[in-house]
């Protein structure tokens, strides 16, 4: 028969408590870092965009930013194409296409993270409001293993969650 003491379960659960609020702190550090590169992604490829207008003068009409650069990209593209230009229009479109799947990314890496947040804080309140009973899990075997089955899978679910969004936000393309 298993038996579980009173000392695993404050064990058990002050470590989980533990290693999740570690984990949500250097998943939010990590992913802010991601968020700002994403920003950074955008602006640069704006500025390289509106730099390449500026060498054609160009006025753009009071529109929306990215919408005006693409039109204003297309335009730029077609005149080199016709004057002997260096930048196809392919070329100058790869780049608009740049800031609306940053814009993509930075939404996808938001939800998948504030999933796992929700998760991972319902693992970490879980096992925080877990301690104070770890003397009733102990007295009531088959209530506590069972317990501690549901918490050891909740863990193993939401490290695997971690894995999956550190897989989503690291990819680069």
């Amino acid at each position: 028969m298993i038996y579980m003491t009173l000392d695993t379960y404050y064990w058990f659960f002050s470590t989980t408590a533990q290693v999740f609020g570690a984990l949500i702190a250097i998943l939010g550090v990590f992913t802010v870092y991601k968020l700002q590169w994403i920003q950074q992604s955008i602006e640069w490829s704006r500025k390289d965009l509106v730099k390449h207008m500026e060498t054609f003068e160009r006025n753009v009409v009071s529109r929306r930013l990215d919408e005006q650069l693409r039109m204003a990209t297309e335009e730029i593209a077609r005149q080199e194409a016709t004057n002997g230009g260096h930048r196809s229009l392919d070329e100058l479109k790869i780049i608009t296409t740049i800031i609306p799947k940053r814009r993509q990314d930075r939404t996808d890496i938001t939800e998948s993270f504030l999933k796992l947040m929700r998760l991972m804080l319902l693992v970490l309140a879980t096992a925080l409001i877990s301690i104070p009973f770890s003397s009733f899990l102990s007295h009531h075997v088959f209530t506590g293993c069972l317990y501690f089955v549901v918490m050891l899978i909740a863990s193993i679910i939401a490290l695997f969650s971690t894995k999956n969004f550190l897989e989503l936000a690291v990819k680069r393309e």
